[in-house]
């Protein structure tokens, strides 16, 4: 027998559906807006991170949650701060009149909005309880074009997925084909499904929602006509190798565009699309330190990021679980070091890197000293602040390296936290969202650089981080997704060359190592 999941899934719907308003009203305003500001996805994100959480943690008051955010760049922003608290204040309270017992509570404040805010961003999931997971805006590049974007809220039980809804604002129930350039004038579609309930679609409108419509089972399709949904822009996965695939289905490739990976999930379902392919990006490792070493010579950084195993050994792997890079499965929290060192990182991506295995921090910076590279490593351990950051400052010290390190994060806290405990390395803040006052965010955290990502890089936000004392990073999409970026804005590669020839860049990042030598090169006229 399945559990029903009623109210759970009668809350996330109104609160998907508010959070859908909302946003949508914030993008109707964005061609009013500079083309290079794009503060108004930035406050539309937080305003919706909060009214979601918010309905949940009322309903719910002993599940986990997971967001995009936390709330550090509004502390540190008391302009953005108010414009978000302003924004959720005005939320619609149609929705309210529909949730029968669900109460959706707004803030009632600043503090309490900035509280609820900071429940998505520190809170960690896992495989026991209940854990809801959201994404408050999917898509913030084409939702500032006014394109394609979702809201999406999923609740998971001990591991599972039980529950997922996804507003997608700009797709009517009409559509037959999602694209960026078709937008539903309307409030667009809601796709909702329950583990063993099966799957619903919804008209979203200003006054509530329609009566949920069951979906059924699509027919296998021909691999004759396969229609392939990606988006080459995506930096997630080998496109080229995808590319490879399609010309031996004899397809095109791709026959659907997105920006969102929320959206394109729903071109499979609603929009006529069959597949997608994803094959991942291949993971650091100290053959891919010694390759970059090898094309950019002495100094070059490598990114790369933190995690701590069972056993407090402190390994160097993006993902929580082992299980995208490796032949292994798991939580590397819930792995011994022992258990991870006997899995192959490299055959999954290539026969000729098997035998690769997760490296321990300690002998990557090593091989740093010996080879003459820096790393600059995200921080992703949290809640345990002291005792990550005593272990880091002790293998600091015995190896004598705060010379090879950069640390970096998306939590800002954190890195105010880290300066304070290891002063001598220097720190790197990262950000998915527009900062109205990029000086002052970094000045509270107390970091020395700012890492911007490309639709984030208007030039008089890295003047005003230069003018503040502080350097400026900005990663580069791989050349072959450049051409696809186009459609989404202008020749980056071109525009780094020139930010770098303007001494607004310090550091440039890419996948692609031979991509950094070429942009400096160019801009140093070589």
């Amino acid at each position: 027998m399945t559990i029903s999941y009623t109210r759970e899934r009668h809350l996330a719907e109104l609160a998907v559906l508010r959070a859908s308003i909302l946003t949508k009203r914030v993008q109707s305003t964005v061609h009013e807006i500079s083309k290079d500001d794009n503060s108004p996805v930035t406050i539309a994100d937080f305003a919706a991170q909060a009214l979601l959480i918010g309905a949940i943690r009322a309903a719910f008051p002993n599940d986990s949650l997971l967001g995009e955010e936390d709330s550090a760049a509004l502390r540190a922003d008391k302009e953005l701060r108010e414009k978000v608290y302003e924004l959720v204040s005005s939320a619609t309270d149609v929705v309210d009149a529909l949730a029968g017992g669900c109460a959706l509570p707004k803030p009632g404040s600043v503090q309490e909005m900035l509280d609820l805010i900071d429940l998505g961003g520190c809170e960690r999931g896992g495989n026991k309880g209940r854990v809801w997971i959201m994404d408050p805006i999917d898509g913030t590049a084409a939702f500032l074009k006014g394109q394609q974007y979702a809201v999406s809220l999923a609740l998971i039980e001990d591991g599972k997925e039980v529950i997922g809804v996804l507003g997608c604002p700009n797709i009517s129930a009409e559509m037959t084909r999602v694209s960026e350039e078709d937008v539903d004038q309307k409030l667009g579609t809601m796709l909702t499904a329950v583990r063993g309930r099966g799957s619903t679609t919804r008209i979203m409108t200003q006054s509530g929602l329609s009566a949920a419509s069951p979906l059924n089972l699509l027919k296998p399709f021909s691999s004759e006509n396969l229609h392939i949904v990606d988006c080459t822009a995506s930096m997630s996965s080998r496109h080229d190798l995808v590319a490879k695939l399609a010309d031996d289905f004899n397809t095109a490739f791709p026959n659907t565009e997105v920006w969102s990976s929320h959206i394109r999930y729903a071109a499979l379902i609603i929009g006529g699309g069959d597949v997608q392919f994803w094959i991942p990006t291949p993971q650091p490792s100290k053959m891919s330190f010694r390759k970059a070493r090898a094309i950019a010579g002495p100094g070059v950084t490598c990114e790369t990021d933190l995690a701590l195993t069972r056993d407090d050994e402190l390994v160097l792997i993006h993902d929580e679980t082992v299980d995208r890079t490796t032949d292994g499965h798991g939580l590397v929290r819930e792995m011994t070091y022992s258990e991870i060192a006997k899995l192959d990182a490299g055959r999954w991506f290539d026969e000729k890197f098997a035998g690769e295995r997760i490296p321990l921090l300690r002998d990557a910076l090593s091989l740093a000293r010996d080879i003459g590279i820096i790393y600059q490593v995200e921080l992703k351990i949290y809640n345990q602040n002291d005792k990550i950051f005593t272990k880091l400052r002790a293998l600091i010290d015995e190896l004598g390296c705060a010379d090879l390190l950069q640390f970096s994060s998306f939590d800002f806290v954190q890195l105010r936290a880290v300066k304070e405990a290891i002063p001598d390395v220097p720190t790197v803040a990262l950000s998915h969202s527009r900062l109205i006052d990029p000086a002052a965010v970094a000045r509270q955290a107390n970091v020395d650089a700012v890492n911007l990502e490309i639709q984030h890089f208007p030039s008089g936000e890295a003047r005003q981080l230069h003018d503040g004392g502080f350097a400026v990073f900005l990663h580069v999409p791989r050349p072959e997704r450049l051409e696809s970026l186009k459609k989404y804005g202008v020749d980056i590669e071109a525009q780094a060359v020139g930010w770098v020839r303007e001494g607004l860049l310090d550091q440039v990042i890419s996948d692609d190592v031979e991509q950094v030598v070429r942009i400096m090169n160019e801009a140093r006229g070589e």
